[in-house]
């Protein structure tokens, strides 16, 4: 199977492509994604936010005692399950 399947997936939009195929070489940070890039957080997040609706990225967040995120990482896959 092609390495880049993701490429032919009509169901995601070119920002969520580029995204993934940054997150696929090693960004896994929000503040990352978003020096890289003009869009802004916004347009970050909504690419991100189709790559975790098509089951191409997860998000793992890290907590603290209080139940506040402190940190996360996303996980980008190649292939989606849908």
């Amino acid at each position: 199977m092609d390495k880049t399947f993701y490429l032919d997936d009509n169901r995601i939009s070119l920002k969520a492509k580029g995204i993934l195929t940054i997150g696929l070489n090693g960004v896994n940070n929000f503040k990352e994604f978003c020096k890289l890039s003009k869009d802004g957080r916004d347009g970050i997040r909504s690419g991100i936010k189709e790559l975790i609706d098509f089951h191409y990225c997860m998000y793992h967040a890290c907590r603290n005692e209080d139940g506040r995120v402190e940190s996360g990482k996303y996980y980008f896959v190649r292939y989606s399950n849908l």
